[in-house]
């Protein structure tokens, strides 16, 4: 026991860092750095998970710090006494061999090894649920009161870890009332009496509930509407994929784990029929240990997609326990193979182990997060000052890794909504006011900036000067767009309706000649910008139209266009903007010479209806505002 707890720690310790942290991790780590007198109500309306784990966090960064290698170091010491602790469940039952074969499995197994390094409570809850499991065994075959005591302690530890710890609580109810009403032989199963067993029962699942449901009726607001993006896959997949990541890992391919399946399947069942036939109490505990929960679980997929493989963790230690009684069932059926079927079986699940740790150890491919160590050392480097940071989601990780001169803000700040939008805006017009570069990182989210509205802001008010892939992260780097009537060349004040003024226009290479007027030759381009301003939100999109027209307001060259060639229409412009729309017009080869008028204005598409125009007096000035004049020839 000694050499495979060495063995488990070694595993366990190495590279134990060397992988960046992942977003659950970082956020772990800031959520139980806070206070106590802050953690308990934010635990009960932000983390869907029972307190007891970010308090002993908490206090172990305390003493320690906040390090990755001392974040991590809490999981690993919880991740290797679930050795020890399996072969004693083992024991429990009376069988130390399969105790021991099952501690060897846990020991080299890549799934416990992966969240033996991972700042989350899916090893410390395991373990827990082993130390109530073990006592209960022993307070069954003996009756003693200081397992009863152990088992009620271990248990309300363990429903303080994750509230899935619910299910194994029905298990072991399940498994007890069975218990009392088959009445099996008292030698073989019960220590005391069934009436007596059944008092103390009741008493011990009062004691739970007078501990534990005043915690779930305030500590679990959060639950009842926290949504993940898991699925709700059918029973059988939740059996099959939770048997083969638990017992392969999650780090070898669809293909390996569809293969291993029914050697692992198989080797489950003879196990739990073997266990069955030679002691129907220990038999009958490892199946109500792998059924019950996983059908709660499955259940509880249906009503929400919320499933994923490790919250079947608690349930690690039955499968473990299963193969050890298959492969021992195997050998003692076939006593003239000797010990041949017991190395192969035993063989191919350390095969198994160690090609999916080589994978978690070095392969990229299946790297828990990406580098963003790497990203936010890039970040710290290259921003000068004058530059922002902007990210659209609030990945705890970029916080944790970033110490950058450069700010940084989250926007929007919560689930996008109009409201959040409108604030959004003004954070990000603020920002580009006070700031000459803005890196973006975007992230689509379904649950936060799920239409990427900061991109597409961004996109619209400001110049996109480079795009970086740096880690393999993807980053924007925006010059705002900032506008004033000193900036502009043509300066306006324009209204047109009541929600839309036109600022002022610039030609792009030409300038008025003496006469004020821009010159061009038949046949060329006249490009030019008009800079719009929104005073109210609109509500209506207007198409613009541009006319080029002679002293007898014949048109001679038009263009009907959205603003920003329709990505951004007027309908989606909220007060305070400054919209920069470029147009290009060709002036027809075959325009006489003289003098032109360039206009332009705005109509509705429905009804073909113009804006009225009017100047800074409210003097109505048509229709159509005048751009610039223009000498042909």
């Amino acid at each position: 026991m000694l050499l495979l707890v060495l063995l488990a720690f070694a595993l366990r310790l190495y590279r134990l860092d060397s992988q960046p942290l992942r977003g659950d991790e970082s956020f772990t780590i800031q959520f139980s750095a806070h206070s106590l007198r802050w953690l308990v109500p934010s635990i009960a309306n932000v983390e869907p998970n029972p307190p007891l784990y970010y308090f002993v966090l908490h206090y172990w960064m305390e003493v320690l710090g906040q390090s990755e290698f001392i974040t991590r170091f809490l999981s690993l010491v919880f991740g290797v006494l679930a050795v020890p602790a399996i072969y004693r469940l083992g024991n429990a039952l009376g069988r130390p061999k399969v105790g021991m074969l099952a501690a060897f499995f846990v020991a080299i197994n890549p799934f416990q090894i992966w969240h033996a390094q991972d700042v989350r409570n899916y090893t410390i809850w395991p373990l827990l649920s082993m130390g109530g499991l073990i006592f209960l065994v022993y307070a069954l075959r003996t009756g003693r009161k200081r397992y009863w005591a152990g088992y009620a302690g271990m248990t309300i530890l363990s429903l303080y870890t994750h509230y899935y710890d619910l299910f194994m609580l029905l298990f072991q109810n399940v498994f007890v009332l069975i218990l009392i009403l088959t009445g099996w032989h008292r030698g073989e199963t019960l220590g005391p009496s069934r009436r007596r067993l059944l008092l103390t029962w009741l008493a011990i699942q009062s004691l739970l509930a007078v501990t534990y449901v005043p915690w779930l009726v305030y500590g679990s607001s959060r639950l009842l509407f926290y949504s993940t993006h898991a699925d709700s896959p059918p029973l059988w997949a939740v059996f099959s994929r939770s048997l083969t990541a638990l017992s392969l890992g999650e780090t070898v391919p669809r293909e390996l784990a569809a293969v291993s399946l029914p050697f692992l399947l198989a080797l489950l069942l003879i196990g739990l029929a073997y266990a069955l036939t030679r002691n129907r109490f220990v038999g009958l505990f490892l199946i109500l240990y792998v059924v019950v929960p996983s059908i709660c679980i499955f259940i509880t997929a249906q009503v929400r997609p919320l499933f994923r493989e490790r919250y079947l963790n608690v349930v690690a230690p039955a499968y473990y326990l299963g193969f050890s009684y298959g492969l021992l069932a195997i050998r003692n059926e076939l006593p003239r193979w000797k010990l041949a079927p017991l190395v192969a079986g035993v063989g191919l699940l350390a095969l198994g182990s160690a090609y999916s740790l080589s994978n978690h150890y070095w392969n990229p491919a299946y790297s828990k997060s990406p580098d963003w160590r790497a990203m936010t050392d890039h970040l710290a480097e290259e921003t000068e000052p004058g530059d922002v940071i902007v990210l659209n989601y609030p990945d705890p990780t970029f916080s944790y890794y970033y110490h950058g001169k450069a700010p940084s803000f989250i926007l929007p700040r919560e689930s996008l909504s109009e409201e959040i939008a409108t604030e959004t805006a003004e954070a990000l017009r603020s920002l580009s006011e006070r700031h000459e570069r803005i890196w973006f990182y975007p992230l689509q989210d379904v649950a936060w900036d799920n239409e990427s509205f900061v991109e597409t802001w961004l996109n619209r008010h400001g110049r996109l000067r480079e795009e970086r892939n740096i880690a393999g992260f993807r980053w924007l780097i925006y010059e705002p767009i900032t506008v004033s009537a000193e900036d502009i060349e043509n300066p306006m004040a324009l209204a047109l309706g009541d929600a839309i003024v036109l600022r002022g226009s610039e030609f792009e290479g030409r300038q008025p000649n003496g006469s004020g007027m821009i010159p061009v030759e038949p046949g060329s381009s006249l490009r030019f910008s008009l800079y719009w301003e929104a005073v109210q939100n609109v509500d209506t999109s207007y198409t613009v139209f541009i006319h080029l027209v002679d002293s007898e307001d014949h048109i001679w060259s038009q263009r009907d266009s959205l603003p920003q060639d329709g990505d951004f229409p007027t309908n989606e412009w909220m007060e305070g903007d400054i919209v920069v729309d470029r147009y290009s017009i060709l002036v027809p080869p075959d325009a006489p010479p003289g003098t032109y008028v360039l206009v332009a204005g705005m109509y509705d598409t429905i009804d073909g209806r113009r804006l009225p125009v009017s100047d800074r007096s409210a003097i109505a000035q048509g229709d159509r505002a005048t751009i610039a004049i223009v000498r042909i020839g």
